[in-house]
């Protein structure tokens, strides 16, 4: 599932490596075949060069209590939400630079405060 998914994809959701990616990745316990998967296993040997990049020092080897080493971490189950409406983190993009109720509303407030300084300056001129 995860090849098929990862065909046209460099990253479970979006256009960057997110936490998604790092929970995927985390949830496997090695890396695919790349001949089974070829997919999946050019997805994991991306994340896997950023968490490089990420974690550039050299390991000493922790353990953890609790875990084995020789456990493997049972197969993630994937949910994709082929919804393509994400409005909540679209609704604050703006691709075209066009100015929101707010902005317009404060650009007419400060026109109007300079309007008034040159006003001020201009009665303040006449007066010397």
């Amino acid at each position: 599932e995860l090849d098929t998914f990862l065909l046209t994809k460099s990253y479970i959701t979006g256009y960057q490596a997110s936490r998604d990616d790092l929970a995927v990745f985390g949830a496997m316990a090695s890396a695919p075949s790349a001949k089974e998967y070829p997919h999946a296993a050019r997805w994991y040997n991306h994340i896997k060069a950023l968490l490089g990049e990420s974690f550039p020092g050299q390991g000493k080897g922790v353990g953890l209590a609790g875990a084995s080493a020789g456990a493997s971490a049972p197969a993630a189950k994937m949910e994709v939400d082929d919804d393509s409406s994400d409005s909540d983190s679209d609704s604050d993009l703006d691709l075209f630079g066009e100015m929101t109720e707010e902005e317009k509303a404060a650009q007419e407030k400060k026109k109007a405060v300079i309007a008034a300084a040159k006003a001020r300056a201009a009665e303040k001129e006449k007066k010397c």
